[in-house]
């Protein structure tokens, strides 16, 4: 990927969830030009087994600190990274993932695709 990357002159790279963003945040330890976005789809600790849980919190804070930009998706999951993996002001943005209700309009969906 590394190679794909030099090769093509990439300077941004966007992952999502887990599996993308270690490979992807790994990719910065080699290649220190690009800016590596991450967006979290779902940050729960809880729920990783206990003998995981710590060194999972570790990396993340590791990964974190060379992250260039973090994107969460839902107030709680922006609380929660900040309460296990620490606060980043100027590396954390949250874009809620919702439609509000009053601007949706099931009627004007075209299901003839």
């Amino acid at each position: 990927i590394n190679r794909l990357i030099r090769s093509k002159s990439i300077t941004i790279v966007h992952c999502h969830g887990r599996g993308a963003g270690l490979y992807s945040r790994l990719l910065k330890l080699f290649n220190w030009k690009i800016k590596v976005v991450y967006t979290l789809h779902g940050f729960h600790p809880e729920t990783v087994n206990g003998l995981f849980r710590r060194p999972y919190i570790m990396i993340e804070r590791a990964f974190a600190k060379i992250t260039d930009q973090i994107i969460l998706l839902s107030q709680s999951e922006y609380n929660r990274f900040i309460c296990h993996v620490g606060d980043f002001p100027k590396k954390l943005n949250l874009i809620p993932n919702y439609l509000r209700r009053d601007e949706f309009n099931p009627t004007a969906l075209d299901l003839n695709l």
